[in-house]
């Protein structure tokens, strides 16, 4: 009976956070476009005035977060596949365990860079550009 009570108050107080949420984000985002007098370099976006010649890449933010992650992740799992071997102290099972290591982040590097040059061929492929 108790366990019921605690599955219904948690279905309760996520059903209000989502009406919450969708109502500010419907009152925020909503329809009405307030007027924005911008004047100068700035551009209304949803009634806020945006710089527009700041100088900043147009490129979006999830790629840029994408391409750090490909590489920090790789470069991180070249150093503890490193770490692995240096601390084996002639161990050939611990050799071995970090040589795997380092083929296995080597493969994952290239299957990351891969899935980039596929996802990227296919959008252009798409879009029927003719620059590859």
């Amino acid at each position: 009976m108790e366990n019921r009570k605690k599955k219904l108050a948690s279905i309760i107080i996520l059903s209000l956070f989502f009406a919450v949420n969708i109502f500010l984000t419907l009152h925020v985002f909503g329809l009405e476009e307030p007027p924005a007098n911008c004047t100068g370099d700035f551009e209304n976006v949803g009634g806020v005035c945006i710089p527009t010649n700041t100088g900043l890449s147009d490129t979006p933010v999830q790629e840029i977060i994408s391409s750090v992650l490909t590489w920090i992740l790789g470069i991180i799992s070249f150093v503890i596949s490193g770490i692995l071997y240096l601390t084996a102290a002639g161990s050939v099972d611990q050799e071995k365990r970090a040589k795997k290591a380092m083929v296995m982040s080597i493969i994952g590097v290239i299957i990351g860079i891969s899935g980039l040059v596929i996802i990227y061929a296919v959008s252009k492929m798409l879009n029927a550009t003719p620059d590859f």
